[in-house]
């Protein structure tokens, strides 16, 4: 590989050693919090065991209420928040920020049938007038996100192979579809734009591509903190079961990404047997219908499993 994400994945996966004095404030297993390459000051560790953010002498790190980049609990002082006064813009051209993506993370693999796909399940999940665009990371590590808007959705290879059936796509998906309706994408990159000295041209023009770097590799290894990813997979399992997919397939998905995670690379699946737990109860209480979706024979014939990586 040799995209951003993929230098930075292959340098990682060399295992970054633990900071072995620091203990994580949330969970309190000394010797979990590993560094992650993004450029914020004062460094970023996550916990590997929960899954907690934090700055680089292990203090505690949330998403900033205004500009969902990761920040002190109530230290406005010491953050400098990237969007400035009132409520960030509630619009960010996505369509503009798409066409950097190959800046940032290499030529997105083409795989027309593969796309359209994924593209179908979220349509499903959250039916829009424009079709969603589905964009693929030539990597094995497993990473989603939504960019602002909505239909467009940033996947690695590698997530669509740890996957064994549409249901678990769904809920994958249906977590993303969380995050952008809580207003919690439109924030972060509403930022990069803000420090592109506030002009959305200015992505145009180069200023603020290490500020558009971060906020991706932010949604893709970090996402928006232990308690808000929780809180999302609940979610996200609850809209599955709406749109009929089997809730309990759904609940799954944790355990099967976490393993896939290289150390020091990401912290958003981490934690996995208990948010597994969790969603495993949340899904005996829901009634499933009949018919309810699992299409693995369907999704191994679209996704192919590991023979993804051989797509041209």
């Amino acid at each position: 590989m040799t995209t951003l994400i993929g230098t930075l994945l292959d340098g990682l996966s060399r295992r970054a050693p633990a900071q072995e004095d620091l203990a994580c404030p949330r969970c309190g297993t000394r010797g979990s919090l590993v560094p992650v390459e993004v450029g914020l000051p004062g460094g970023l560790l996550a916990c590997r065991s929960c899954g907690q953010a934090t700055d680089g002498n292990g203090g505690s790190l949330e998403p900033c209420p205004r500009c969902a980049w990761p920040a002190p609990p109530g230290g406005k002082d010491r953050h400098p928040c990237l969007v400035e006064g009132g409520d960030p813009p509630a619009f960010v051209d996505g369509e503009q920020l798409e066409d950097l993506l190959p800046e940032v993370t290499g030529r997105p693999v083409e795989t027309e049938r593969l796309q359209d796909y994924v593209a179908g399940v979220l349509e499903r999940l959250a039916p829009g007038e424009e079709p969603a665009r589905v964009h693929l990371l030539d990597g094995g590590e497993p990473l989603a996100c939504l960019l602002p808007g909505g239909r467009r959705f940033v996947c690695s290879l590698g997530m669509l192979a740890a996957l064994e059936d549409e249901a678990q796509l769904a809920f994958v998906l249906a977590r993303e579809v969380f995050f952008e309706r809580r207003g919690l994408v439109a924030r972060r990159f509403a930022g990069t734009v803000r420090e592109g000295r506030g002009r959305l041209l200015s992505f145009l023009r180069g200023a603020p591509r290490r500020t558009v770097r971060d906020a991706l590799l932010l949604s893709l290894l970090v996402g928006w903190g232990p308690a808000i990813e929780r809180e999302a997979d609940l979610a996200a399992l609850r809209l599955v079961a709406r749109a009929g997919w089997d809730p309990a397939r759904a609940a799954e998905v944790p355990v099967l990404l976490e393993p896939g995670t290289i150390e020091g690379a990401g912290s958003r699946f981490a934690g996995a047997a208990a948010r597994a737990r969790d969603l495993r109860e949340e899904a005996a209480l829901l009634i499933a219908r009949p018919a309810s979706r699992v299409n693995r024979e369907v999704y191994r014939r679209a996704v192919g499993g590991f023979a993804v990586f051989a797509a041209p």
